[in-house]
This record gives C-alpha cells, sequence and structure tokens, in this order.
C-alpha cells in the first residue's frame, strides 16, 4: 500500500543516515547492516545506498562482489 511504502522510504532514509554517521565515525561493521536494510526497503531498491554498501564491503572489508 501507498502507506506501507512511504513508511519503507522514511525507514530507509534513517537507517541510510544512520549509516553513515556509523561511518563517519570509523564504525565500518555497524554501517553495513544498517546500508543493507535501507538498500532493501528503499525505493526502486535505494541505489544511492547500494552503491555504498558495495564500495565499503569491497574496498574497506575486502569482500569481493560481481561487477
Amino acid at each position: 500500500s501507498w502507506a506501507q511504502s512511504a513508511s519503507d522510504s522514511a525507514t530507509a532514509q534513517a537507517l541510510f543516515a544512520e549509516a553513515r554517521a556509523k561511518m563517519k565515525a570509523g564504525a565500518i561493521s555497524e554501517a553495513c547492516p544498517k546500508l543493507e536494510e535501507s538498500q532493501r526497503l528503499g525505493p526502486v531498491g535505494h541505489w544511492f545506498a547500494q552503491r555504498v554498501l558495495l564500495v565499503v564491503q569491497s574496498r574497506v572489508m575486502g569482500k569481493e562482489f560481481p561487477g
């Protein structure tokens, strides 16, 4: 429903903001789950959170992802 979509979008934005704060504080492992959930909830996969998550995980945490 529209109300659920709006709620999910707001939650996704809040999670992304929390993740950014965690990354700035150097708490990368705490930021990643927030980015993942933001990406899952956000509109159209919250593409920006997805990109940030992939960069953080591949460059900072050493994980490999198909490109």
